[in-house]
């Protein structure tokens, strides 16, 4: 039970801090064997590739890690090609006097072994250091081949205090700083709505002042409504995803005028209409 606990106070409720490594950046001298080639591409990632039985591939040193409590964990992404036999990816913990290590040998999951062919998928080298008294001095990613194959690794690995996947926080980022559009857009988006809210208006005011065709009226606020109901929802979703000015406000300031001016319009023409029927 208590375990249950801790594992849910460190999941869900304790802050999680997050350091960024590059691979490129930090990776440690190789000695390529000829069975063995590591290359980086133009976009940072890390190529390797294997020829022969069996190598390990040292990949990143972090040097006095500075975390902040007792459960961290190790990210990154994979993707990978004709690796024969189930290859995997280890966490060395150096506490000085032992070390400890966490691999990535499950059969699903996060921590699934690196055999045939993938994608990029996410990876995780969780470690608890819950009952060790030593101080931790270094970590040590490394990359276990057990047979041919190819790996490339995404540029950059997160260190992370606790176990919560910090992909889904980044995917979040990104998705809330994309701009929906320029101004330019905006502004037709802005001059687009007010040529349909003008256009609607003048029409439902000459039958409403004629007395003539009520269903079309009806037709016209319910599809301004509708339009300016959607500008609206749009408008307040933009500014709470901290959109720019070009983008929320056409949207708000639209659906705004149009629920207010067609709602009085809807009255106007109920009243208008009302009174025709009873004189007939």
């Amino acid at each position: 039970m208590i375990d249950i606990l801790y594992f849910f106070l460190t999941f869900f409720l304790l802050p999680t801090s997050t350091n960024i490594y590059n691979l490129k950046d930090n990776l440690p001298k190789i000695d390529e064997k000829k069975s063995l080639s590591v290359s980086i591409k133009e976009n940072g990632e890390i190529k390797i590739i294997n020829h022969g039985k069996q190598n390990t591939v040292p990949l990143l040193r972090i040097h006095d890690p500075h975390l902040e409590t007792d459960v961290y964990s190790l990210w990154g992404k994979i993707k990978y090609d004709g690796v024969e036999n189930p290859s995997y990816l280890e966490l060395w913990n150096d506490f000085g006097k032992r070390k400890y290590f966490t691999r990535t040998k499950a059969g699903s999951g996060f921590m699934k072994k690196i055999s045939g062919d993938s994608e990029y998928r996410i990876f995780s080298l969780p470690f608890n250091r819950e009952f060790s008294t030593l101080k931790l001095e270094m970590l040590q990613l490394n990359l276990v081949f057990k047979g041919k194959g190819k790996i490339i690794f995404s540029p950059q690995v997160y260190l992370i205090t606790g176990t919560k996947n910090p992909y889904k926080s980044i995917e979040k980022e990104s998705v809330n700083n994309l701009l929906w559009w320029d101004d330019n857009t905006g502004s037709y988006i802005g001059g687009f709505l007010g040529i349909l809210i003008g256009l609607c208006g003048a029409v439902n005011a000459f039958f409403i002042h004629k007395g003539k065709n009520y269903r079309l009226v009806k037709i016209c606020i319910g599809i301004v409504l509708f339009v300016a109901l959607a500008s609206l929802i749009v408008g307040i979703t933009a500014y709470f995803y901290q959109q720019p000015y070009a983008v929320y406000y056409p949207m708000l300031v639209s659906g705004a005028i149009s629920v207010f001016v067609f709602v009085l319009q809807a009255l106007a023409a109920k009243e208008r209409f009302t009174k025709i029927q009873e004189k007939e």
